[in-house]
C-alpha cells in the first residue's frame, strides 16, 4: 500500500477487526531518517475475546514524510489466529 489512501485502508482494516484496541508505547528511538517503536497492544475482539500482544514497528523517512513503514508483531497471539 503507498500513500495516504494506502494508509488509510492499512489502518482502516486493521481496526475493523477489534470492539476495542488501545496500544502502549514502551520504547521509542528517533534518529533524522528513522524510529523505532516497541509497543503492547491489547483489547477485545468483535466476539468478546480479551487480547495482548506486543510488537515492534520501522519508520523511515524521506523529506520529512514517511517513506516506509514495517511492523513486526506475533499473529499467533491474536485470538483465533493460533495458540492464543
Amino acid at each position: 500500500m503507498h500513500g495516504r489512501d494506502g494508509a488509510r485502508k492499512f489502518w482502516n482494516a486493521y481496526l475493523e477487526q477489534f470492539d476495542t484496541v488501545h496500544s502502549d508505547f514502551t520504547y521509542i528511538t528517533e534518529g533524522d531518517t528513522d524510529a523505532t517503536l516497541e509497543w503492547t497492544s491489547e483489547g477485545k475482539t468483535k466476539d468478546g475475546r480479551q487480547f495482548r500482544y506486543t510488537g515492534v514497528s520501522i519508520l523511515e523517512f524521506e523529506n520529512c514524510q514517511i517513506s516506509r513503514f514495517r511492523t513486526y508483531y506475533d499473529s499467533a497471539a491474536l485470538p483465533g489466529r493460533g495458540r492464543a
